[in-house]
């Protein structure tokens, strides 16, 4: 009797030692279950992730943009430039063309408009976050000023009606050398840079006519420079100002169904 009533608690003692092994096997369970929901929800963000690039490139009709730096084009079209910094990038699509021919125009319409020796200063081209119009030198402003020559009053006029024909946002970017201020108000190159573009996007809303919830100014002083400063003709590009038609967030209502669960 005493021997069946040991048997009875050794079995049961047994019993209740197995008994982790069923919630370490549901906590399993569980993990996996997680780990695959995780996994197929990154998958359905990739797909959506690729919808949103292609409706990016379709809303701004130009193919794919890949770095940082901006691409140049030349009299036909193509990609040049001399800097080493241009990371030249192949423009895919059939809407690529379309843009190509009117930034052509347009560099043609402003390098009629100022003098012979600042034509070299006008680039138009393209890089990742949209379409980039660099005005290089004295275009704008003279040395170590921020007040708009008279002469720039009609550049800015024909960019602006250029802008016109874009829905999308506009950043004014300045940018200046290395070389500090002397004899002007600004302490800096960050206050040089920044009272350019500012007054870039006064003219542009005040005289022009462009929303002003469309644009917004930067001033990065020297320290995007796209060539060395090492050279007179090198700081000439650096002083320069970047008028910038983002794309990238005006994708609007289609980029925000595409990115909802």
């Amino acid at each position: 009797m005493a021997s069946t009533r040991r048997r009875g608690v050794s079995e049961e003692r047994h019993a209740n030692h197995e008994r982790w092994l069923i919630t370490y096997a549901d906590l399993i369970t569980l993990l996996l279950a997680f780990f695959v929901v995780m996994y197929s929800m990154s998958k359905a963000d990739l797909a959506k992730f690729q919808q949103l690039q292609v409706a990016i490139q379709r809303a701004f009709n130009v193919g794919v943009l890949e770095g940082m730096d901006p691409t140049a084009l030349g009299a036909e079209g193509s990609a040049v430039g001399t800097e080493s910094e241009l990371q030249h990038q192949a423009l895919e699509g059939s809407g690529s063309g379309a843009v190509i021919e009117s930034l052509q125009q347009l560099q043609r319409r402003i390098e009629a408009i100022v003098p012979s020796d600042d034509r070299g200063g006008i680039q138009v081209g393209l890089r990742n976050d949209g379409i980039v119009i660099s005005l290089y030198g004295t275009i704008l402003f003279d040395s170590g000023q921020a007040k708009l020559r008279e002469d720039a009053r009609l550049v800015l006029t024909e960019v602006g009606r250029y802008l016109q024909q874009w829905p999308y946002p506009v950043r004014v970017e300045g940018h200046t050398d290395d070389i500090p201020p002397v004899d002007t108000p600004y302490p800096t190159n960050w206050e040089l840079s920044t009272a350019r573009a500012l007054a870039v996007v006064h003219f542009l809303v005040d005289q022009v006519g462009l929303p002003a919830e469309r644009l917004s100014a930067a001033g990065y002083a020297e320290h995007r420079p796209l060539v060395s400063n090492e050279t007179r003709e090198g700081r000439v590009r650096n002083r320069r100002v970047d008028i910038v038609i983002l794309h990238v967030p005006q994708v609007g209502d289609e980029s925000q169904a595409l990115m909802e669960p």
